[in-house]
Formats: C-alpha cells, sequence, structure tokens
C-alpha cells in the first residue's frame, strides 16, 4: 500500500522522486553553515604558513558567504537531478538551444561566478594579511601600494572568469 503512493506520477515524477527532491534541499539547507565552515577549514588549511597575524576567524568571516552559496548551488544540483521534465512538454534535449540548455548554462554560470567570488575573497584575505604585514614597517609606501595590487589582481580574476565562461561554457572562441 505504502509503495503504491510514492509510485503516484504528478508532472512526470513520482512523489518518491518529489520526497527525494525535498530531501536534498532540506538537508543540503540544514548543514549548509556546518559545511561552509569545513569548506573553510580545509581551505585555510592551504593558505595557513601565510596567514601570520591573521587568524581563521578573519578568514572564515570572508569565506562563510561565498562558500554557503556554493554548497546551496551543489545542493540544488543535486537535487534537481532527481526530477524530469514531463514528457508532455516535449523539451528538446540539453544539448540543443531550449530550456534545458538555457537552465544547465545558467547553472553552470552560477557556479563559475561562486568560484570567482571565493577567489576574490581569498585574495582580500591575503590583502588583509598583507596590510597588517605593511603596518609593521616604517615605511608607508607598502601601505598604499597593498591595496592597489590586491585590486589589480581581483580584477585579473574576474576578467579570467569572464573569459572562462565564455570559452568553456558559452564555447566562444576568443583568440
Amino acid at each position: 500500500m505504502n509503495q503504491e503512493i510514492f509510485q503516484q506520477s504528478f508532472l512526470g515524477n513520482t512523489l518518491e522522486q518529489y520526497c527525494w527532491f525535498a530531501g536534498i534541499l532540506l538537508i543540503g539547507i540544514l548543514i549548509k553553515r556546518f559545511l561552509s565552515k569545513i569548506l573553510a577549514q580545509l581551505t585555510f588549511k592551504l593558505v595557513k604558513k601565510y596567514s601570520s597575524g591573521v587568524g581563521f576567524d578573519r578568514f572564515l568571516e570572508l569565506l562563510k558567504a561565498p562558500f554557503g552559496v556554493f554548497v546551496v548551488l551543489i545542493t540544488i544540483y543535486f537535487a534537481f537531478d532527481r526530477l524530469e521534465f514531463p514528457q508532455e512538454w516535449n523539451l528538446v534535449p540539453q544539448e540543443k538551444f531550449g530550456m534545458r540548455m538555457v537552465i544547465f548554462k545558467c547553472f553552470q554560470v552560477s557556479i563559475v561566478v561562486s568560484i570567482t567570488w571565493i577567489l576574490l575573497r581569498i585574495t582580500d584575505f591575503f590583502g588583509v594579511i598583507l596590510i597588517h604585514r605593511a603596518s609593521l614597517t616604517e615605511s608607508k609606501v607598502d601601505d598604499q601600494l597593498v591595496p592597489f595590487v590586491k585590486e589589480t589582481i581581483k580584477v585579473i580574476i574576474a576578467i579570467f572568469s569572464v573569459f572562462f565562461i565564455l570559452a568553456s561554457i558559452y564555447k566562444i572562441n576568443l583568440a
């Protein structure tokens, strides 16, 4: 009897598929903060040797939101992977231009943007470290040079991100 309930179909998906979808979303949203902190800790271990004078709290403050968005995007991907579009909609395959392609391209762009946001925040963290180190010196030139270099690196990261999106996701030849 219970199996029959979960096999009932609505909009091309069974109730079981909808339950999996809702469960994955709920679990992902509930553990987002925990996973964000774990990802931040793992990333901090990579940069810890360079972070003298600036601790994990500042790193976590900078990266909690971008890692949270990244975790939510991955959760949404796995949740929607459980569902199928209704066959009555007669949608074209993902390889051809249509709703499936647009949704998938938007998701890919969102992932690249969230990774770019993480890289920009890591750059901010290195900027905080360098500003801290510059404040320990007597020269004021390095105090002014650090923000300039940090912003230049952030612009370069953003430009490479746009190029990556255009080249690999939209298959535009940039050469």
